[in-house]
């Protein structure tokens, strides 16, 4: 089954990622009382190639959402696509390489599996990553925002990442500024998993020594 979704409004974001946010999840936790936690195993499909579109598998359904712009530093993203496992080949076969911008391999015969996509299809193509990744998501409310606080293994490395997320602009900047995350740099998870899988670069140039130090 092949789902696109309209008439969704789509959010204003603002999210980061840290080893450790220290203050941060501690101003959280101090404003708002945890509202829920949900761990979920979820594949992402990463490409050098896209930066514009989010694509994962989650719950036997592979989702793809799209960047719309940006405003006032925050990302607005929109889905388009929703799509069930088991599924015979269709026009999502073509809409998941074309959102990764890399070549369309030949669509699969009859009923495909998560596990056939996989691992037959995704794994053996060059220009496509698989990064697992496991969530335990806690969730908050600031100001109306939804506001959530993620443990994470990217291919069992441990990091953190924070999100807020509204509709309104307003209303996300003024959280970020409440709980100390303005000094974080906005980055969404495709260009998180690139960076991490080693696919972008990083935004300034740590691997270098400075000069006159210590060369053993």
């Amino acid at each position: 089954m092949v789902e696109k979704i309209e008439d969704i409004v789509p959010r204003a974001e603002f999210r980061a990622f840290a080893v450790d946010f220290g203050r941060v999840v501690d101003e959280i936790r101090r404003r708002a009382a945890c509202s829920g936690i949900k761990e979920s195993r979820e594949l992402y499909l990463v490409s050098a190639a896209n930066d514009k579109n989010n694509i994962k598998i989650r719950h036997n359904q592979l989702d793809i959402k799209q960047l719309l712009g940006i405003e006032q530093g925050l990302e607005r993203w929109r889905p388009v696509l929703k799509m069930d496992f088991p599924s015979p080949a269709g026009e999502w076969w073509a809409q998941i390489f074309s959102a990764l911008n890399v070549s369309v391999p030949a669509a699969a015969e009859g009923e495909i599996t998560i596990e056939t996509f996989v691992d037959e299809v995704l794994w053996p193509h060059a220009g496509v990553r698989v990064a697992e990744v496991f969530k335990r998501r806690f969730f908050f409310s600031l100001q109306e925002c939804k506001v959530e606080i993620t443990e994470l293994m990217i291919n069992r490395a441990a990091i953190q990442t924070v999100a807020v997320e509204h509709v309104d602009t307003a209303a996300v900047l003024a959280v970020q500024e409440e709980v100390g995350l303005s000094a974080y740099e906005n980055v969404n998870y495709v260009l998180a998993l690139q960076r991490i899988m080693s696919l972008a670069p990083l935004p300034s140039p740590h691997w270098h020594m400075e000069q006159g130090g210590n060369n053993g």
